[in-house]
């Protein structure tokens, strides 16, 4: 049913009243008086649907849904003329919708369902399947008796029109002239009967059902039966249809369509697909794409073949490790080969890899020389490794693994395998090492080890792992331990990294570690930076850790600061960090620290992180602290500070500020740094007020070209 505007009940039925009575039809009969309170129901309703004129049947077929409850009207459907269905439900539907004001679409859907919807029993007792297994017997002896009686048989008219529908799909299959003709004949949804028929017909014999479909008028509902016909026969054989649609003309539809069904031949019945495939010289791309996609595990023979033929790259890279895996489980002879041919690329490298890792796994001594046979030039430390983990034993792994060249990759797959390996006591791993020639050789034994030994005994692992003599040994054991071991046990770790402060490699350890440990104490953390003041660590690094425990700790502040060596780049770098963070939420006490805390040389390039901050939020205030301070450089620097801040809001009290400056130059120094703010607000206002402001000529014209350049 077309669904029609949400048209208030009421007022579409005035406005049909509205309409001439002949405006239906020329001939119509003049409108037969109606009486709901003498007349029957459904004598009513069948003179008005005996009406031949459209308009004036909704015109009465609108008064009568008036009179009458929605229940009534619900009853009425199932013996009205099924031609009128959709007029009724329709009315319905309005009424419905005047009748609940604001309900929505999912509300009134189920209250119009629950009307429509009739138990089987309260028609006459009938049986519905029974009736519809009865009608479509009967179809087969004679369709249009069939037909002629189900518009008799009482049923709802969805039920109804699919018997109808399975009728004609039915006959369709034997006689699709006769099924066209009695759909002309027959009430109901036409096109979902032309549905019915184009199904039946593409089953029985779809290429006359394609002829058929062809002459009817461009639409895009008439394409879609031909979809539908295509569909049907690819259900009963794939192959013929593909065939059939390869010699049609090249459109982008019938291009789209061939992809389609073939994908699914492809998948329905590889073996047959992947022979057509093979006997065409003039593939389509995308037809070879969808085999390639489907068929690596059934025939990656051919796979191989349409790889070869592809001038598209990124199709072996995409595709190539899946078919190699994928053969080798099938013919691991045959792929090798292909693999050999292959010329070198990145590409090729992944293919050989997901080749050697999968043959390894069902024939290892098969992988072992496909391994030997790889060019000596080649990085093969990761196919070594995927190779590695398919040996029975972690033991029989090394062995092997051992006897490779040394590489990063090599040093992980040694690492991997001692972690397969069942040691009585982590610390007996360390005879490994008497196997093994002093140097980069030894490190993924120390590092498997160390990861070990930590899990099990924490405390003797770190006194073993404090006293590794060698430097190399040491980071590499750091590397893969910093972080767990800084969760068990920081105080040892930081114990660690302070007794080698001196050795620079140890450096990227100890920022890593600070960081990390600030995340969970930062006082902790901080005491510890206090109590190895000499550690190599990066000046954000420490901004960081005094900026969390400002955050976290902001009553140990002045401690830790304390603890630090005056004057120092660590005692400015923390201060810097604890006054930025407190700055954001009480600049009074950022104030304070600052006062109580910066030495001579500190305060000139920390007091801005005081002034700026504060003249945001509170510009009196930051202006009367910063002009109690001594005339100096560092009052300036705190000036330029409030500059910063409030000469966007400002601008000529800003300037002001500059007559405080300690000198001359100091106050042409400030002067600039108010105009250069206010050109980024205001530049025509900046520009104007320029030529105002007392200042020598040689400056002012520095900052006019200055600020024409912005």
């Amino acid at each position: 049913m077309n669904r029609r505007p949400a048209l208030p009940f009421l007022a579409f039925a005035a406005a049909l009243a509205t309409l001439p009575a002949g405006c239906g039809r020329q001939d119509a009969p003049p409108p037969t008086a109606i009486d709901a309170t003498t007349a029957a129901r459904d004598d009513e309703l069948a003179r008005i649907q005996a009406e031949p004129g459209e308009v004036r049947r909704l015109q009465l077929l609108a008064g009568w849904v008036r009179d009458h409850t929605v229940d009534e009207i619900a009853a009425a459907l199932h013996d009205a003329n099924p031609a009128q269905h959709g007029e009724l439900v329709w009315l319905l539907q309005l009424k419905l919708r005047d009748q609940n004001p604001g309900a929505d679409e999912q509300t009134l859907s189920k209250l119009l369902g629950r009307l429509l919807h009739r138990p089987d029993e309260s028609i006459s007792g009938h049986d519905p399947d029974g009736e519809t297994r009865g009608l479509l017997e009967l179809a087969e002896k004679s369709p249009d008796e069939a037909l002629r009686r189900l518009v008799d048989t009482p049923m709802h008219p969805n039920k109804r029109n699919d018997v109808r529908n399975r009728i004609l799909g039915r006959l369709a299959g034997t006689d699709p002239r006769r099924a066209l003709a009695l759909l002309d004949a027959t009430v109901g949804d036409r096109r979902d009967g032309l549905i019915a028929i184009a199904r039946g017909w593409g089953r029985a014999d779809a290429r006359a059902a394609l002829d058929w479909a062809a002459g009817l008028p461009a639409s895009e509902y008439n394409r879609a039966l031909t979809g539908i016909i295509f569909e049907e026969w690819s259900g009963q054989d794939p192959g013929a249809v593909v065939e059939h649609i390869s010699k049609l003309p090249v459109t982008a539809e019938s291009r789209e369509r061939f992809v389609d069904l073939i994908g699914n031949w492809l998948r329905q019945d590889p073996d047959e697909s992947a022979k057509w495939i093979q006997a065409r010289t003039d593939l389509d791309p995308l037809v070879a794409q969808a085999a390639i996609e489907t068929l690596t595990s059934t025939h990656p023979a051919l796979v191989a073949r349409l790889l070869a033929d592809s001038t598209d790259e990124t199709q072996l890279r995409r595709h190539g490790s899946r078919l190699a895996a994928d053969w080798a489980r099938v013919d691991p002879a045959a792929a090798r080969a292909w693999i050999q041919q292959l010329p070198p690329s990145n590409a090729s490298y992944g293919i050989m890899q997901a080749f050697a890792r999968n043959l390894a796994h069902q024939d290892l001594p098969a992988a072992l020389a496909f391994f030997d046979s790889l060019p000596d030039h080649l990085d093969t430390g990761s196919i070594a490794a995927d190779i590695a983990g398919a040996f029975p034993t972690g033991q029989e792994a090394l062995r092997w693994l051992l006897a490779r060249p040394d590489s990063d990759s090599n040093r992980r797959a040694v690492t991997a395998a001692i972690g397969r390996m069942e040691f009585a006591r982590p610390a007996d791993m360390l005879t490994l090492l008497g196997q093994l020639p002093p140097g980069p050789r030894q490190l993924p034994v120390y590092q498997a080890t160390a990861i070990a030994w930590l899990r099990e005994d924490p405390a003797a692992a770190a006194k073993w792992i404090g006293g590794l003599q060698d430097p190399e040994a040491l980071d590499a054991v750091l590397k893969v331990t910093r972080s767990s071991w800084a969760d068990r046990d920081p105080a040892s770790l930081g114990a660690l990294l302070a007794s080698v402060d001196k050795d620079e490699r140890f450096r990227e350890h100890a920022g890593r570690f600070v960081s990390d440990w600030s995340q969970d104490d930062p006082v902790a953390a901080s005491d510890w930076v206090g109590q190895n003041p000499t550690l190599p660590l990066r000046e954000d690094e420490i901004r960081r850790l005094f900026e969390n425990v400002a955050r976290h700790a902001p009553d140990s502040v002045e401690r830790q600061i304390s603890a630090l060596p005056a004057d120092s780049l660590l005692h400015q770098t923390a201060l810097y960090g604890a006054i930025r963070e407190i700055s954001k939420t009480s600049p009074e006490r950022a104030a304070a620290l600052f006062t109580a805390h910066a030495g001579r040389k500190e305060r000139r390039p920390l007091i801005d992180n005081v002034t700026l901050p504060w003249a945001k939020v509170d510009p009196d205030a930051a202006i009367a602290w910063t002009t109690s301070q001594p005339v100096s450089s560092t009052r300036d620097a705190g000036f330029e500070g409030v500059i910063h801040s409030l000469t966007p809001t400002d601008p000529h009290r800003a300037l002001s500020l500059a007559e405080m400056a300690s000198t001359p130059a100091a106050r042409e120094n400030l002067i600039g740094t108010a105009f250069y703010v206010w050109a980024r607000h205001d530049r025509t206002a900046a520009l104007a007020a320029l030529d105002q402001i007392d200042i020598s000529a040689e400056r002012r014209e520095r900052i006019r070209a200055s600020l024409n350049r912005r």
